[in-house]
């Protein structure tokens, strides 16, 4: 009889096999189909306490981003799109407190049109390549130029996140993007792809047509490095787990995108536990009166310490990485991640957190929209 391990907070994420991995995401309970798609922000400390009892490396991390500001967390269904679902609210909330808003969503606009020819190229069907990125062109279209008194706020692009249909469709077309980024830049990504199942290497073709686009597919190193490239936004990762790192460091960062170094306070943050993405930001209030005063955000709620977003250097990921925001909420009710492990935390009340009143609750069990038939050359596989 194979041993398998527990797994949980103070498991070491360098140490998960793939098979642990998948093993984690199996393990799901269908109760989180009833979880919001995404939440609004709600303090660290509610992860804190998740930990109270587990690793004091955990622990040390989880105070290391609260002293230097990164104070709330923004909660992603555990779906295995969560990577997806925070990388959105991530890529909307960056251009939502953008300095040069209207600015930067004309160019995050190219950059989805962009996508476009990739996409064809590699055989998706047009029209069902349009219907799927028109959610994401739609949300990023009302950050450019919107008409006095309809200027968005978090609370109305929360609406459109936890929209099951829009929210779905921007998840189908951000992995049709990520997997037309890897087939039409192979010879990046031939060497590191395997199959998760058989750990064989697998073509870049047979990896996004088994581990890209179907829905509910965790992302893997590849598929993050790729949606940073096709979308030109660096993407820094948040490692909460209780492996070590260098001599003065405390979190683990790891950085994806050609930029992620040199524009570090552009970067889209999220926090990864095993398993699962969230994103993690800091009080945009607090950096906004730092931005104008000409100097770094300081760290808020009485804590002491930088609050740079690139004071912890780089550092490379562990070896097996599974294949702004408003002020504190008066609530700290949230959903959560599925209580697959005991990383996980205790069942919560599903109704999400927003900025001055809750967002509505929308249907969260519908299926997710079906992904594309390509027209020819790049096969797919169901959700």
């Amino acid at each position: 009889m194979q041993y398998e391990r527990q797994i949980d907070e103070t498991t070491d994420l360098s140490t998960l096999t793939d098979q642990e991995i998948m093993r984690l995401m199996e393990g799901m309970d269908a109760s989180v189909m009833n979880k919001p798609l995404i939440t609004g922000p709600v303090h660290l400390l509610a992860i804190k306490g998740e930990y109270l009892n587990g690793s004091a490396e955990v622990l040390r991390k989880l105070e290391w981003l609260h002293d230097n500001g990164w104070d709330q967390v923004w909660r992603a269904r555990g779906d295995g799109d969560c990577f997806y679902r925070s990388f959105t609210l991530a890529y909307i909330l960056g251009i939502l407190y953008s300095p040069t808003r209207s600015d930067d969503a004309s160019k995050a606009l190219k950059a989805v049109y962009d996508t476009m020819s990739s996409m064809h190229a590699v055989g998706f069907q047009q029209d069902l390549v349009d219907e799927f990125v028109e959610p994401l062109v739609t949300v990023i279209s009302t950050l450019v130029d919107p008409p006095p008194g309809h200027e968005p706020t978090e609370f109305s692009l929360l609406e459109v996140l936890q929209d099951p249909e829009k929210s779905n469709s921007i998840v189908v077309a951000l992995r049709l993007m990520t997997a037309a980024y890897i087939r039409t830049h192979p010879e990046d990504f031939a060497p590191f792809l395997f199959s998760p199942t058989t750990l064989e290497p697998v073509t870049p073709e047979q990896f996004c047509r088994e581990e890209v686009e179907p829905c509910g597919k965790e992302a893997d190193h590849a598929q993050i490095m790729a949606l940073a490239a096709a979308l030109a936004v660096p993407i820094r990762v948040a490692y909460l787990d209780r492996s070590e790192v260098g001599t003065g460091d405390v979190i683990n960062w790891v950085e994806f995108g050609s930029d992620a170094a040199t524009d570090e306070s552009r970067a889209l943050t999220l926090l990864y536990r095993p398993g699962h993405f969230d994103v993690v930001t800091k009080d945009q209030i607090v950096v906004a009166l730092a931005r104008d005063n000409g100097h770094q955000a300081q760290p808020v709620h009485g804590t002491t310490g930088s609050a740079a977003p690139g004071s912890a250097p780089s550092a490379s990921a562990p070896e097996s990485m599974p294949s702004g925001s408003a002020r504190e909420p008066e609530s700290s009710s949230t959903a959560t991640e599925p209580a697959s492990s005991s990383d996980q935390p205790e069942d919560v009340p599903s109704e999400p957190v927003a900025p001055v009143q809750a967002a509505p609750t929308h249907s969260s069990d519908e299926a997710p929209p079906p992904v594309p038939e390509p027209v020819s050359g790049a096969g797919r596989s169901g959700t």
